[in-house]
């Protein structure tokens, strides 16, 4: 998806976690060693209806997922529209996510 929008590299992971205290500071101190935070508003993302989800680890106690980029898209311009502004412009013109005007609007969004 980079090649085709302008993403800025924020540095912070946007995750729902699903685990113990103690394993989530332990994957705080692993994100800081690759020079990532973890985002502590983490808990305010919204995961949109259809969303379509890609393994990128499957270790034997942890799970690791993906979302597929319209649905972040679709996320962005619903729940940070402002913020986003830019990048859900270019996705549009971009023409590489023929739904994401739908669903935007169908999710409450407005363009």
């Amino acid at each position: 998806m980079s090649l085709i929008l302008s993403l800025a590299q924020t540095g912070d992971l946007d995750a729902l976690l699903t685990m113990d205290h103690i394993v989530k500071e332990e994957l705080k101190k692993i994100l800081l060693k690759q020079g990532l935070v973890y985002d502590e508003d983490s808990h305010l993302i919204w995961i949109p209806p259809g969303a379509r989800f890609e393994d990128v680890f499957d270790f034997e106690h942890v799970i690791v997922a993906s979302i597929d980029p319209e649905s972040a898209l679709v996320s962005k311009a619903v729940k940070a529209p402002q913020k986003n502004k830019q990048l859900i412009r270019q996705a549009i013109a971009s023409d590489q996510f023929p739904a994401l005007v739908d669903r935007i609007l169908k999710n409450g969004g407005e363009l």
